[in-house]
Formats: C-alpha cells, sequence, structure tokens
C-alpha cells in the first residue's frame, strides 16, 4: 500500500496507525488516507475518526456477574416446582385470583418467570416478592433465573 508522501498531515496519522488496536490496521488507515473518491481527508477528520475507533476498541462489555443483576418486585401469581411466575403493579387479591393462562387477558404488569428459586416451596401466591435474577429473556411472560426471593413485608 502506498501512503502519499507530499503532504504534510500525513507523518502524525501513521503515529496514530500503530496504536490502533486493530486486525484491520490497513483497511483503517486506507480509509483514514484516502477518504471518499480517493482524495485525501482533511487531518482534522482523520484524527477524530482515529479517536473514534481507539475508544471503540477500548469499550467495556459489562458482563461482571454481579453489575449485570437486576431487581424485580411483584406478586407471585403461581409456583410450579423451582419455579415462580411474579407479575410487577397488582395487589394481593389480583395475584391470587391470576393464573399463566389468564395473564394475557388480564390487566395486569410486566411478568416474570423465574426458574431456580431455591424457596419456591415456602412461598405461597399472593406474596410480594423481590427477586434479584441475571439475564430476563424478553417473551411473555419473560423468563429467567432466580439468584435470591425475598419476600417483602407490607
Amino acid at each position: 500500500m502506498n501512503f502519499p508522501s507530499h503532504h504534510s498531515h500525513s507523518a502524525p496519522l501513521l503515529v496514530f496507525y500503530h496504536f490502533i488496536p486493530c486486525p484491520m490496521k490497513q483497511q483503517i488507515i486506507t480509509v483514514v488516507y484516502t477518504g471518499k473518491g480517493g482524495q485525501i481527508m482533511n487531518p482534522k477528520y482523520s484524527i477524530l475518526f482515529i479517536a473514534i475507533i481507539f475508544l471503540t476498541a477500548c469499550g467495556t462489555n459489562g458482563s461482571s456477574s454481579e453489575g449485570s443483576a437486576n431487581v424485580i418486585e411483584g406478586r407471585i401469581v403461581e409456583i410450579k416446582e423451582t419455579s415462580i411466575l411474579v407479575v410487577e403493579d397488582i395487589t394481593e387479591a389480583k395475584a391470587i385470583e391470576l393464573t399463566s393462562d389468564t395473564l394475557m387477558d388480564a390487566e395486569a404488569g410486566a411478568a416474570y418467570w423465574f426458574s431456580d428459586a431455591e424457596n419456591a416451596q415456602e412461598l405461597q401466591e399472593g406474596l410480594l416478592v423481590r427477586v434479584k435474577t441475571g439475564a430476563i429473556a424478553e417473551s411473555y411472560p419473560a423468563q429467567g433465573k432466580a439468584l435470591s426471593v425475598e419476600v417483602v413485608e407490607e
């Protein structure tokens, strides 16, 4: 690849080239130097482009298990072995009346099936609980694994 050497802004860009942690260095540097239609890019835009690429490469993925925990508060509508169905923003009477089959037709808040609720057999329908969970699958009702289930005193 031949880079233009007769332009004053080409040398500083080569310094950035060596610091880009990307397997596509040649493609990036080609875009920086040639721009659209083979014309030399303005040095300000070239440096801005390289800075954006560099900052994007240095981003974090946020996959920490502690930081990615969600907390859902709602009432238990149904219990099946170690899974509980929790619905937000409903009364105790409504929670006891609802089932997973009637949930779609009911005017209720967001619903979640939580699996692996260790204390599921100690709980009962209608209780207000706070469930700590990891990732939640976007279905209806949403699904996730219960990391902990705590009964909320009313």
